[in-house]
C-alpha cells in the first residue's frame, strides 16, 4: 500500500483530515509501512493518538515513544534472567490482542494513561499494568476437538489452537460486547508451537513468559478497580455448561493446573447464551471459595489434584501461587527434579521450612527438603498449621543455580540425647513408635515419648541434638516439631556482643509432639544453655554421610527403609 493510500484509509477510518504534505507526514507513513504487516496492524499502532497529532513530526515522536517502551520491556525481560531464574515475577506481557484493530500487537501500544474516567491515571509502570487490559482464562478442550487456525490476527506467526465448534471472531464479538478493548489471551499472545524453525524462539520466550503469566491476571492497575478476567469454564468461546459430567471432566476449568494462578475476584463468566443456566449459582459459589487465603498444604493438595499436560506445569503453577518474588525459568529441557529443587530456593523461608518439616524426604541421605516424588506421593506430617521458622539459603548466589542449596536457620537446641525403642525393633504399623530419650547432660535422665507422628531415621544410642520448632502463634499450645540432628561442628561467635553459636548439622528425623510430650522433653535441660541462640547450617546427601561419625550405620538403615517403604524408622 502506498503512503498516499495508507493516509487516505487512516483519515477515513479515524475521521481525520491529515495532509500528505504536512511536515514529517511522509516519513511517518514510511515508518508505519515498514513496521506493520498490514493495515490492521497500522491502525492498532496509531489509533490511540492519531486524532491528537498536528503533524507527521508529532506522530513520529509518538511512534518513537512506543518503540522505546517496547525496547525497554524487552530489556527488562533480558535483565531479569540470571542463571536459571528470573529476578522478578512482575513482567508485562510481550503481546496483547487489540480487539478494535483485531490484531496482536506489542504491549507498548496500550497508553499508560488510559482515557477512561473509571480507569487509573496514576500508575507505577514497574509494578502496575495499564487499566485498559482485560484477561481471558479458559480451559483447553481435548486435542481432537480443536484445530490449528492460521490467521492474520497474529500475522500468521503461529497456528492458533481453537475449539472446532467456535471461532476467534465469535470470541472477539463477545469480548467487545462485554466492554473489552485490549485483551491478553494465551493462544494469541503467547507464541504457540507451529513452525519448527521458530521452535527455539518459542522455547526462549516461554522461559520468561510462562512463569510470569500470573502477574498479567493479578498485577495492580494503579488506583482503579481490579482488572477484569473473562472465564470460559468449558473451553474458549464455548457455551457455559454446569452439568455434573462437564464439571467433573478433566478438561473443565476447575480441574486444570494453570487456572489456579488465573483465579481473581474480578471475574466475569464467558459463554453465556442469554437463557437461564440451572446450577450456575452453585458453580460460581465454588469459584468464590478459591479466593480465600489457603495454607500451603491445601494449595499443594489442590494443585496436585488438578490435571496438566506436562508435570513441569504443576511446579510452575505452584511457584506463582506461592507468591514468589523471583521465579525459576520455565525450562522444558531441565529435569523435573532440578526444576523442583530450583523452585524450593525461590519460595518464602517460612514455606520452605514448612515443606522441610512436614514432608518426608524419604530415601535420601540426611534430607532437609523432599524430592518432587516424595512431595507429591507422601502424606505430610501432622496437622496443617505452618511453623514459624525461617529456613533461608546460606548463600544467596545459590538462588539462580540448579545445584542443591544449603540452608540455615536460628533455633533453640536441646541435648545431647540418645534414643532407643522399648522393644528395639524397626517401627511397625502406621503410627509413630514409642521412643525412649536419655539426656546425657546434668546426669542421665530417661523418659518415654509418644510422638504424634515422625519421619526420618533415628539410630539407637547415637548422640543427637534436638532442634525446637514452635507451632504457629495461634496454635502453638497444641503441638510442636522437633528436629533430630547430628552436629558435625560447633563454633561460638567471636563478637563480644553476640551470643550466637554456629552449628553444622545433618538432620536425620523430625518428631511431632503434643504440648505435654514436648514439655516433658524440654524438662531434660535446665540452665541458660536453652536460651542461647544456635544458627544451624544443614549439610545433606553424601557430604553428610561422609562427615557423620555414624555414616555407615545410617546408610545401612537407609537401605532398610527403602526396602520397607516406610517414612520413619528407629533401628538398634
Amino acid at each position: 500500500m502506498s503512503s498516499k493510500n495508507l493516509l487516505r484509509k487512516l483519515n477515513r477510518v479515524l475521521h481525520t483530515r491529515h495532509q500528505l504534505y504536512t511536515s514529517g507526514m511522509r516519513s511517518l507513513l514510511s515508518d508505519l509501512r515498514r513496521s506493520a504487516h498490514d493495515f490492521g496492524a497500522v491502525y492498532g499502532a496509531v489509533r490511540q493518538w492519531w486524532r491528537d497529532i498536528g503533524s507527521g513530526v508529532e506522530g513520529r515522536a509518538r511512534l518513537q515513544q512506543q518503540c522505546e517502551r517496547e525496547v525497554q520491556h524487552e530489556t527488562m525481560r533480558q535483565d531479569a534472567i540470571k542463571g536459571s531464574s528470573l529476578t522478578s515475577s512482575k513482567m508485562p506481557p510481550r503481546r496483547i490482542w487489540d480487539l478494535y484493530s483485531n490484531r496482536v500487537l506489542p504491549f507498548a501500544v496500550i497508553p499508560l494513561r488510559f482515557p477512561r474516567p473509571t480507569l487509573p491515571w496514576l500508575l507505577n509502570e514497574e509494578k502496575d499494568l495499564p487499566g485498559g487490559l482485560c484477561t481471558v482464562s479458559h480451559s483447553w478442550v481435548e486435542e481432537e476437538n480443536r484445530e490449528n487456525v492460521w490467521t492474520p490476527i497474529n500475522g500468521s506467526m503461529w497456528p492458533v489452537p481453537t475449539p472446532r465448534s467456535t471461532s476467534l471472531e465469535h470470541v472477539r464479538i463477545e469480548l467487545l460486547n462485554m466492554g473489552a478493548e485490549y485483551v491478553w489471551l494465551d493462544i494469541l499472545c503467547l507464541r504457540q508451537q507451529g513452525h519448527k524453525k521458530d521452535e527455539a524462539q518459542r522455547r526462549a520466550e516461554w522461559m520468561v513468559d510462562v512463569p510470569t503469566i500470573g502477574f498479567i491476571y493479578t498485577g495492580k492497575i494503579g488506583l482503579a478497580s481490579p482488572r477484569p478476567c473473562v472465564i470460559y469454564f468449558n473451553g474458549l468461546g464455548l457455551p457455559l455448561d454446569v452439568s455434573p459430567g462437564s464439571v467433573a471432566s478433566d478438561r473443565h476449568w476447575f480441574n486444570r493446573v494453570w487456572t489456579m494462578q488465573e483465579t481473581v475476584h474480578s471475574w466475569l463468566p464467558g459463554g453465556l447464551t442469554g437463557g437461564p443456566v440451572a446450577g450456575a449459582g452453585e458453580v460460581f459459589s465454588r469459584l468464590e471459595t478459591l479466593f480465600k487465603p489457603q495454607r500451603l498444604d491445601i494449595m499443594a493438595r489442590d494443585i496436585m489434584g488438578r490435571k496438566y499436560t506436562k508435570e513441569l506445569d504443576a511446579i510452575a503453577g505452584l511457584a506463582y501461587c506461592l507468591g514468589c518474588n523471583s521465579l525459576p525459568l520455565y525450562d522444558e529441557t531441565m529435569p523435573l527434579e532440578h526444576s523442583w529443587q530450583l523452585l524450593l530456593k525461590h519460595i518464602s523461608p517460612i514455606s520452605r521450612a514448612h515443606i522441610s518439616l512436614r514432608y518426608p524426604a524419604a530415601h535420601t541421605p540426611f534430607p532437609i527438603l523432599p524430592s518432587w516424588d516424595a512431595f507429591t506421593a507422601t502424606a505430610p506430617l501432622g496437622p496443617d498449621e505452618l511453623h514459624v521458622v525461617h529456613l533461608a539459603p546460606v548463600d544467596s548466589s545459590q538462588l539462580h543455580s540448579t545445584e542443591p542449596g544449603q540452608y540455615h536457620h536460628i533455633a533453640r537446641v536441646l541435648g545431647p540425647c540418645r534414643f532407643s525403642a522399648p522393644h528395639s525393633h524397626p517401627a511397625r504399623g502406621d503410627s509413630a513408635p514409642e521412643l525412649l530419650v536419655s539426656a546425657l547432660a546434668d546426669g542421665v535422665q530417661t523418659l518415654g515419648l509418644k510422638p504424634l507422628d515422625m519421619h526420618g531415621i533415628v539410630l539407637r544410642d547415637v548422640p543427637y541434638m534436638l532442634v525446637y520448632f514452635p507451632g504457629e502463634a495461634y496454635d502453638w499450645t497444641v503441638f510442636m516439631c522437633w528436629g533430630v540432628v547430628e552436629v558435625m561442628d560447633e563454633q561460638s561467635s567471636q563478637l563480644p556482643d553476640e551470643s550466637e553459636i554456629k552449628m553444622t548439622a545433618a538432620r536425620s528425623a523430625v518428631l511431632l509432639l503434643t504440648k505435654e510430650e514436648s514439655a516433658k522433653l524440654r524438662g531434660l535441660q535446665t540452665g541458660d544453655e536453652w536460651e542461647r541462640r544456635r544458627r544451624l547450617k544443614y549439610i545433606t546427601g553424601e557430604e553428610a554421610v561422609r562427615r557423620s561419625r555414624h555414616g555407615e550405620r545410617y546408610t545401612a538403615a537407609l537401605e532398610e527403609m527403602r526396602a520397607s517403604r516406610k517414612s520413619f524408622m528407629i533401628l538398634p
